[in-house]
Formats: structure tokens, sequence, C-alpha cells
């Protein structure tokens, strides 16, 4: 099995940096708050996504710029939706959306410790109910 990362102009890592962390435009909470527990669930089946982004934290602590504008354009959609009055407009958005991603890695980052102390940890119980605490969370946090 090789330890070394993707290389950077691979197709994975290319899809990887384009993939939207939520859909733009942000019409709505409702977008903000469906979406990351569906992004926790992509995280569940597919955990090569959260081991890609890790290696290219540690590879690269410099953005790339289709990081930079595929965000860009996600923290505007928050923002449009700040401004029209459906999310919180007193989180700023890059903290919101840094916030909600933190949501989405909270389980698949947690130590395996951690996780070892739920009940029931792999069941899709567990996970069916760590999904409601997400949802909890961002309704919580997007409300205005």
């Amino acid at each position: 099995m090789s330890t070394s990362a993707p290389r950077k102009n691979s197709s994975i890592w290319s899809s990887a940096a384009r993939s939207p962390a939520w859909p733009t435009p942000c019409r709505s909470r409702r977008t903000l708050c469906r979406s990351t527990p569906a992004r926790s669930s992509t995280l569940q089946r597919r955990p090569d996504i959260l081991r890609l982004t890790t290696w290219a934290l540690l590879e690269r602590p410099e953005p790339i710029p289709v990081e930079v504008e595929a965000y860009r354009a996600k923290l505007a959609a928050i923002a449009d939706a700040q401004a029209r009055g459906v999310v919180n407009g007193r989180i700023e958005p890059v903290d919101l959306m840094a916030t909600l991603l933190g949501l989405v890695t909270a389980w698949s980052g947690a130590s395996p410790a951690l996780r070892s102390l739920a009940p029931d940890p792999a069941s899709p119980g567990r996970l069916a109910a760590f999904r409601t605490v997400i949802v909890t969370a961002a309704r919580t946090l997007t409300t205005p």
C-alpha cells in the first residue's frame, strides 16, 4: 500500500477541490440545514474524502485558487441569504461556514476512543442520532 499522497493535478484532487460543501446559491436556511447532515453522511460512506482533506492540509498549508473560488461563491451566497434575513446575520459568513463544516466532520474526525464510548458506535441508529444532532445545531446556528 502506497503512503504517498495523490499528485495535486490528479483527477481526485481536482474533483475534491471543486466539490461543493453546500449548493450555491444559498436560497434559504433550509439549504444549509439539509446540506450539513448530508455532507456528514457522505463522509461516513466515503472516509477517503476526509483523509484527502487532512492530507492536503498537511501537504500544503496554502490554498489553491480553485478552492478559494469555490468557497468565495459559497460565502457570497450565505452573505446574500443573511442580507435577505433568511439566515442568521449575527455570524460572519466565513465563521458560519467553518462551524458548519466542523459539524460535518465532527463524528468522522472524532478520536476512535471517543466514538467507542457511544452506544453501538457503528450502527445506522447511532449515525442517525448524530445526524439529528447536526440538524439541530445547524438550525440553531442559522436561525435569524
